[in-house]
C-alpha cells in the first residue's frame, strides 16, 4: 500500500510560479508514494538521489525541483525550488526530526541574520551587549568534560549554560559552527538527560550516534498527535495545488496538540481562549471556524475588530478546500453591525471621527467642572465607552454603574452633566443623520434584542475580543444565539488591548467556566524579543475581560520556543535622523539578504509612519502603509502604526517614535489619572508592536528614551 505525503513546517516554495506549473508540481509530487512504492504507473517520473544527503531526493517537474525525504512509504515534501537554487548538502543536513513525547519535531533552525553582517560605514559596531547570566537547564548536571566528549567547543558549552530551561537548544548553538548532527545529540540530551547521566555513572562516555533518531523510528512516529505542529498530511492533490498557489503563513497549517483541543470542542455554548503575544490565538480561531464549517448547519462569522484581518483571512481559506468555501463569512464587526444596522431600517450613515469630534468640542463648552473635569476628548470616550458602549438606556443606569477601568472618577453631579452632554450630542447625530460606529453597534444590538432583524450564526469566532467594546460582544453573543449558552469563541489577550475596556463577560451573562483555555507558549518570538518586550511591559495590569485588574501570572506567561540575537536599542540626537537611521537599517539588510515584504517599519502614530515611508524611498526601499495590507507578501517594507500591525506578524520589526519627548503622547489638560490609563494603552500598543517581530527586532529612538524603554534597555544589544 502506497505510504503519504506530508510537508514539514517551514515548508518553501517559489514566488511566480503559473497555474498550470502549480497543478503539474502537486500531481507529480502525489504520485510519489507510488514510485516509492515501486508501481509501473509512477515509473516516468524524474527523481534523483541527492548525494551527501541520506534518504533525500529530487523531484524534477520542468524548471522546479521538488526536495523530499523518504520514511519507510512516506514522503516528507521540505520544499520547491527553481532549478538554479536546488538545496545544497549542508542546509539537508539540517533538515532532520528528533524526538517530542512520541511523535516528532524538527531541528529548529535559524536563518543567516542580515542585522549580524559586519559593520558598514554606516553602521557602528555595538557598545553593550544585553544581559544573559548563567542558567539552570537540563545540561547543567554535565560538567564541561562530558559535554566536550560529544565534541562542543568551549564557545558551545558556554552558550548552552546560558540557555534557559525549557527552550530547545537547537537555534542557540547551530550558528557557532555545530554540526547537525551534534546539533540534534544536544537536543535529545536536553529533551531526556537522566538515562545518559545513569550511563555516565556506569563509566559509558556520551555518544552522538547513541543520541539521534533513526528513520525507522521517525516513520513510526509520523502519524503520532505530538507531530502534527511540525509535519501535516496533505490529503489530495487540490490541496497541494492551493498551498503552492499563494504565500501563506506556516502557522495556516499546523496546530500543536494542545491548540487542536480548542478546535475540537463541541458547539454547545461559549469557549474562551486568552495567551500572550505569539502564543497561537489565531491559528486556533481559523483552524475553529474551518471545523465549525464542516460540521455545524449553517454559517459561522470569523470576525475581529482589527480592519486588515479579514482580507488576509479571505484568501487563505482557499486552501482549506471546498467544503468551506461560502460557509464561512469573513467581516469586522463594525462590518457586521451595520449589516444588520441597514436590514433593520437604519437610516444614518456612518460619521467621520473628526465630526464627531468636533462635536463634542462644541458641546463640551467652556465649562469643564461640571463634568469632573473632563476633558472633550475623555467626553467623547466616556459616550464610546461607557454610555454607548455599555448600552445604557437611562440617567438612572448611569447613575449606579461602576466605572472598572476609567481612570477618572466621576460623582453623582459630574454624570448628571455628562448626561445632558450625551442627549446633546446624540441629538446632534440624529439631526445631521451621521452615528458613530460606537452608536451603529448599539443600535443593530437594539433591533437583534426586539426582533426588528432575525438573523443568527451557527456559530461565531470572534478574534482579538480585548478590543471589543459591551455593546460588540453583546451584538456577537446575538448573533450566535444569545442566551446564557450562545455558539460564540472568544479570543484575545488583554495584555494587548489599545482601547479602553472596563467590562467583564461574566457581566453580560456568559459563562464560560469548564471552557476557558490558556495557550503557554509563545510559536512566534525569538528568546531575546520576548525578554525585551516583556522587561518593556513590566507591571502592566490589565483586565482581559475580567471582573479585576491584575498583572499576568508568571506561569501564564507565554514561553518562546526558539532561541536568537537579543533585539537592539540604536539612539540617535534627534527624531529625524532616528527616521533616517532606521531607512538605512533597513536598506543595509535587505541589501544583505532580508526580503522586503518580511519587513515592518513601525510607529506609535500615523504621522510617523507617514515619515519612516518616505524616508524608506530616500533610501531607494519600496515602502507601502499597513492599510493596504491584504494577506498578499509583496516586495515592499510595511510601514504602519503599532494598531494597524496588531494580528499580524514579520520576521523582521523595526520601530521609532518612543522618546520621552513624544511618547507617551501628552494630552493638555488631561486628568491625572485618565492620563494614566491612556499611558497604559499607548504601552500595551508598543508591546504589540515588538511582539510582532519573529526574528528581530530594532527600537530607534533618540538618547532620551521613554522611561519605560530605558529601563528595559538591558535586554537589546545597545
Amino acid at each position: 500500500m502506497a505510504g503519504s505525503i506530508f510537508l514539514t513546517k517551514g515548508f518553501d516554495w517559489p514566488s511566480g510560479v503559473t497555474a498550470a506549473e502549480r497543478e503539474g508540481i502537486a500531481e507529480r509530487v502525489m504520485q510519489l508514494p507510488a514510485w516509492l512504492a515501486g508501481e509501473r504507473s509512477a515509473a516516468n517520473i524524474d527523481v534523483v538521489r541527492l548525494e551527501g544527503a541520506p534518504g533525500f531526493f529530487r523531484l524534477r517537474v520542468g524548471r522546479y525541483r521538488a526536495i523530499f525525504q523518504r520514511l519507510s512509504e512516506n514522503v516528507i515534501l521540505h520544499g520547491v525550488q527553481t532549478r538554479g537554487d536546488v538545496y545544497a548538502g549542508h542546509r539537508l543536513d539540517a533538515l532532520r526530526f528528533m524526538r517530542d513525547g512520541s511523535g516528532l519535531r524538527l531541528l529548529i533552525q535559524t536563518e543567516q541574520d542580515p542585522g549580524e553582517s559586519p559593520p558598514t560605514e554606516h553602521r557602528p559596531s555595538l557598545v553593550r551587549r544585553a544581559e544573559r547570566p548563567a542558567q539552570q537547564n537540563p545540561l547543567t548536571p554535565f560538567t564541561d568534560e562530558e559535554l566536550a566528549q560529544l565534541g562542543l567547543s568551549r564557545e558551545a558549552i558556554a552558550t548552552i549554560r546560558r540557555i534557559p530551561d525549557g527552550l530547545p537548544p537547537d537555534a542557540a548553538i547551530a550558528p557557532l559552527g555545530v554540526k547537525a548532527d551534534l546539533v540534534a545529540a544536544v537536543a535529545e540530551l536536553w529533551r531526556n538527560p537522566s538515562p545518559h547521566l545513569a550511563a555516565i555513572s556506569a563509566g559509558e562516555p556520551l555518544s552522538v550516534p547513541a543520541l539521534l533518531l533513526s528513520d525507522e523510528e521517525a516513520a513510526e512516529r509520523l502519524d503520532a498527535v505530538e507531530s502534527t505542529s511540525s509535519v501535516r498530511r496533505v490529503d489530495g492533490g487540490a490541496e497541494l495545488a492551493a498551498i503552492l498557489e499563494r504565500s501563506i503563513e506556516d502557522w495556516m497549517l499546523y496546530l500543536h496538540p494542545a491548540q487542536q483541543r480548542m478546535v475540537d470542542l463541541n458547539n454547545d455554548g461559549p469557549i474562551r481562549v486568552r495567551g500572550g503575544a505569539g502564543t497561537g490565538k489565531t491559528v486556533v480561531a481559523l483552524h475553529r471556524a474551518r471545523r465549525l464549517a464542516t460540521t455545524e448547519q449553517g454559517k459561522v462569522l470569523l470576525t475581529t475588530f482589527v480592519s486588515t484581518l479579514p482580507k488576509a483571512w479571505a484568501g487563505l481559506f482557499e486552501i482549506f478546500g471546498a467544503e468551506v468555501r461560502g460557509r464561512i463569512d469573513i467581516r469586522t464587526v463594525d462590518a457586521v453591525a451595520y449589516d444588520v444596522y441597514r436590514a433593520g431600517g437604519g437610516w444614518a450613515e456612518p460619521a467621520e471621527e473628526s465630526w464627531r469630534e468636533a462635536v463634542v468640542r462644541d458641546i463640551h463648552g467652556d465649562e469643564p467642572d461640571v463634568l469632573g473635569a473632563l476633558t472633550s476628548l475623555e467626553l467623547l470616550d466616556e459616550f464610546d465607552y461607557v454610555i454607548t458602549g455599555r448600552g445604557l438606556g437611562s440617567l438612572d443606569d448611569y447613575l449606579s454603574l461602576p466605572r472598572t477601568g476609567r481612570g477618572t472618577p466621576l460623582g453623582e453631579s459630574a454624570r448628571r452633566g455628562v448626561w445632558a452632554c450625551y442627549e446633546a450630542y446624540r441629538e446632534r447625530l440624529d439631526d445631521e443623520a451621521r452615528y458613530g460606529w460606537h452608536e451603529i453597534r448599539a443600535e443593530a444590538v437594539r433591533m437583534l434584542a426586539d426582533g426588528e432583524v432575525r438573523r443568527r450564526y451557527a456559530a461565531v469566532i470572534a478574534d482579538e475580543t480585548q478590543d471589543l467594546t459591551e455593546a460588540s460582544v453583546r451584538l456577537l453573543v446575538a448573533l450566535a444565539g444569545g442566551g446564557p449558552r450562545p455558539s460564540v469563541t472568544f479570543v484575545g489577550d488583554g495584555q494587548q488591548s489599545i482601547y479602553p475596556g472596563g467590562f467583564s463577560l461574566r457581566s453580560l451573562g456568559v459563562d464560560v467556566r469548564g471552557r476557558s483555555f490558556l495557550l503557554h507558549t509563545n510559536w512566534r518570538n525569538t528568546y531575546g524579543i520576548w525578554v525585551a518586550a516583556s522587561a518593556f511591559i513590566a507591571g502592566d495590569e490589565f483586565d482581559d475581560l475580567e471582573d479585576e485588574l491584575g498583572e499576568r501570572a508568571a506561569e501564564d506567561q507565554p514561553y518562546p520556543l526558539r532561541d536568537g540575537t537579543p533585539p537592539r536599542l540604536h539612539e540617535l540626537d534627534t527624531v529625524e535622523e532616528a527616521s533616517e537611521w532606521l531607512a538605512q537599517l533597513v536598506a543595509e539588510d535587505i541589501a544583505a539578504g532580508a526580503n522586503p515584504g518580511d519587513c515592518a517599519a513601525l510607529a506609535p502614530t500615523n504621522a510617523l509612519a507617514a515619515l519612516l515611508e518616505r524616508e524608506l524611498g530616500r533610501a531607494g526601499v519600496p515602502a507601502r502603509r499597513l492599510e493596504r495590507y491584504a494577506g498578499e507578501h509583496v516586495d515592499s517594507v510595511w510601514a504602519g502604526t503599532f494598531h494597524r500591525a496588531k494580528g499580524l506578524e514579520f520576521k523582521r520589526v523595526y520601530i521609532a517614535g518612543l522618546d520621552a519627548g513624544h511618547w507617551p503622547p501628552r494630552v493638555p489638560g488631561l486628568e491625572p489619572a485618565a492620563q494614566t490609563q491612556a499611558d497604559a494603552r499607548a504601552m500595551r500598543a508598543a508591546f504589540v508592536g515588538m511582539t510582532r517581530a519573529r526574528d528581530s527586532l530594532d527600537v530607534i529612538t533618540t538618547r532620551d528614551p521613554a522611561r519605560r524603554l530605558a529601563d528595559a534597555a538591558w535586554a537589546f544589544d545597545r
